[in-house]
């Protein structure tokens, strides 16, 4: 990604955070199903998840079947599935209620000595995924969103910024989508 790209993220985020905490008007007035339309319209016949929870997160999160079971994570037919097939793979996209970004990417759930353990990845792990992803940036990219990856998201912020879990440190992807004071390192 270009620098100018990354220099707009960088002074998005800045903005925000800099000019005012926004954490109880997301919490108090973003309605969490916002995109649940969208998704039921884009993916019909696919069963998605909606996983948005504002608590420390500034982004709504939906998951994809593509293994095409009829539930989410740690549902009957999440157990099931995998316990059958030793794999689950779902397409997740956060979507920032701060500024116009995004992140897609394709999580496979394997299952190591009776754990379900998440790998994600930008590419997915089965050719005939490939449509789904595809479909689902192109509808975000009609939207105005525009998609980051990791060069962005590992970015650093201005150390004026800091997070309720973030304190030093802060990147991009804190900011916009996960407090969190775990990843990335």
């Amino acid at each position: 990604m270009s620098n100018i790209k990354k220099d707009k993220v960088i002074s998005d985020i800045e903005m925000i955070y800099k000019h005012g905490d926004c954490k109880y008007a997301i919490w108090n007035y973003v309605p969490k199903n916002f995109w649940v339309k969208q998704f039921r319209d884009w993916f019909p016949d696919i069963y998605f998840e909606n996983e948005t929870d504002f608590n420390y997160s500034v982004c709504f999160s939906m998951s994809l079947s593509l293994s095409l079971i009829n539930g989410g994570l740690m549902s009957k037919e999440f157990d099931d599935l995998i316990k059958e097939k030793g794999l689950v793979d779902f397409l997740v996209s956060d979507i920032s209620v701060l500024a116009p970004y995004a992140i897609v990417r394709y999580v496979r759930y394997r299952l190591i000595d009776n754990e379900s353990i998440p790998f994600s990845s930008y590419v997915p792990f089965e050719s005939e995924h490939t449509k789904y992803g595809d479909k689902l940036k192109k509808h975000l990219q009609e939207k105005g969103i525009t998609l980051l990856d990791d060069e962005i998201l590992f970015a650093k912020v201005d150390a004026g910024i800091s997070l309720e879990n973030r304190t030093e440190d802060v990147r991009v992807y804190n900011c916009l989508f996960n407090d969190t004071d775990v990843w990335p390192r």
